[in-house]
């Protein structure tokens, strides 16, 4: 058996290099520990240089935000209400203009769908209003003065637009295949078979796609948490608190972000005139001419300059309307169309405005009231369904010449600021009463890719200038906005994470069971290489 020799001096000098290293290391980490509080003091001793205030920023935590935080959009409205007539068994038409199809129901039963054939082109003047209507008149041939055409088997709706079946001029010659007002248009034999089974005061519910379709791709909202971001809201918020109403919300989705006494009702001012414009475009041939009368160059301002005897067709008014909220433009529109106030407030139930109410075009009157919760689904129609008159609220001012040459003008925008690249869009006013309102739309920076357009609703501000650019710094600061990528494999099954986009690297997460906020780490399902890599934007 070999003997075994150990060498003695070797071992002692391991042991003794193991001891010195572990006891360096220990050193060295007590020592960071107590540099690290050395710092944290001196950071909050006031006489301390502005130089050596160096301390890391405690890691932000994010939560995401509540699934029924948002204002359910203007197509979830006409689903229940169909879904209520099929409940409790009422007589109704459905005209689904994403499936181009009329469907009647009798008693809650779905009797037959007829095709259509046409409808207005969306993101038009004449695009096809979607709401909540009823039949108000038949005519088994009725003449429009607008087209210059018979509609046979037509059933009036609302404003300009019939359920009908195929017009054709006087001539006997049918219209082309493109043509279409606005109308909700059936083939002859359809409509005359959906005229005699159905009845006037029966409920017309027309739905229209709107907003983004879900995709693979899910956005997602997180509010961003630190101590010292608590202190900031505390500071700036105080600020709005004299602020009646305020909501601010992503236009698309709806994503409530900040709101206080949103569905409260208060005077609007000449957000009025949002409504104004969207019913005249609705009700008025868009290139009829109209003759400012006396009574309406009489009416109280002269923001429009609007001379009596000058003429424009009834589109061109809307630029005065909006950009520079002429009094004597919505008197006049109201002049043109009996019944004008009645149509307001008939539009405003159509859309599912429950808080508000109209008495007069302008906004003059403090009985014009409104919430902010309504004012937004205004907009967000607007936005979503008549974009062209959202259009005009954009441009930060319009020259035009009136039709019969008395005068040129040139209308700014009073609703913010020219320069203001963040303004998209929107309407504002201000009275005694209302104070000042404000609905508009902005480009806010939330993530590392596009901005959101994020509606910012005032109601009885003092300053809404003031107090658009408070929650515009809010929003940025307090907010991430991201997309994630989820695995769809299994229908009806919850979406799994697979990754996130920089801008909320450290934002998505799992989320333990009965936990209220997310730890900010990297989810493990995550690519190895992914979780040890830095993202951009952190």
């Amino acid at each position: 058996m070999p003997h075994i020799q150990f060498d003695i001096k070797g071992i002692r000098y391991s042991i003794s290099l193991f001891v010195l290293i572990t006891l360096i290391f220990f050193i060295a980490e007590y020592a960071r520990s107590s540099f690290d509080t050395f710092l944290a003091d001196m950071a909050r001793d006031e006489n301390m240089p502005a130089g050596l205030a160096v301390i890391r920023a405690p890691r932000p935590e994010y939560k995401e935000l509540a699934e029924d935080a948002l204002i359910s959009p203007h197509r979830k409205l006409i689903e229940a209400k169909r879904d209520e007539g099929i409940q409790k068994e009422r007589n109704f038409l459905f005209a689904n203009l994403e499936e181009m199809s009329v469907a009647l129901y009798q008693k809650g039963e779905l009797i037959k769908s007829f095709p259509i054939q046409a409808k207005g082109k969306e993101g038009s003047f004449f695009e096809t209003p979607s709401g909540i209507y009823k039949v108000r008149s038949k005519e088994q041939n009725h003449f429009s003065r607008i087209g210059n055409v018979w509609m046979p088997w037509s059933m009036h709706f609302f404003g300009n637009y019939f359920i009908h079946g195929w017009p054709y001029y006087p001539n006997g010659r049918p219209v082309a295949d493109s043509f279409s007002g606005g109308c909700i248009r059936l083939g002859d034999a359809d409509a005359k078979a959906l005229f005699s089974l159905s009845a006037t005061e029966m409920t017309v519910l027309v739905y229209a796609p709107e907003g983004t379709e879900e995709k693979d791709l899910v956005a997602t909202y997180y509010e961003k948490r630190t101590p010292e971001l608590t202190k900031k809201k505390n500071a700036d918020m105080p600020s709005l608190m004299s602020t009646h109403a305020v909501l601010a919300a992503d236009l698309e989705t709806g994503q409530i972000l900040f709101e206080k006494e949103k569905d409260q009702a208060y005077p609007i001012a000449s957000l009025t005139k949002l409504m104004t414009g969207l019913v005249a475009l609705e009700t008025i041939n868009r290139f009829k001419v109209l003759t400012v009368t006396k009574s309406a160059a009489d009416t109280f301002g002269d923001t429009g300059g609007l001379v009596e005897g000058e003429t424009f067709t009834s589109e061109n008014l809307l630029y005065p309307l909006i950009l520079a909220s002429s009094n004597d433009a919505a008197a006049r529109y109201a002049e043109e169309v009996p019944g004008f106030i009645d149509i307001m407030n008939q539009k405003a139930k159509a859309i599912g405005l429950g808080s508000t109410h109209y008495e007069d075009p302008t906004g003059l009157t403090p009985k014009n009231v409104s919430s902010a919760s309504d004012t937004f689904r205004l907009l967000q129609f607007i936005y979503n369904h008549k974009r062209p008159l959202f259009a005009i609220s954009s441009l930060p001012e319009y020259t035009l010449a009136s039709k019969n040459g008395v005068k040129t003008h040139t209308w700014k925008n009073v609703s913010w600021s020219a320069g203001d690249s963040r303004f998209m869009g929107g309407k504002s006013g201000a009275t005694p009463e209302a104070l000042q309102t404000m609905a508009g739309v902005y480009r806010v920076r939330m993530s590392e890719g596009d901005a959101r357009p994020i509606a910012i609703i005032l109601l009885g501000s003092r300053d809404r200038v003031k107090d658009g650019d408070t929650i515009i710094s809010y929003l940025e600061n307090h907010f991430v906005y991201g997309t994630t990528l989820v695995d769809t494999a299994q229908k009806g099954a919850k979406p799994k994470v697979i990754y996130t986009g920089a801008s909320i690297f450290q934002a998505v997460q799992e989320l333990n069971a009965g936990e209220e906020e997310n730890n900010a780490s990297l989810p493990e399902h995550l690519p190895q290489e992914t979780q040890g890599s830095e993202t951009e934007g952190e």
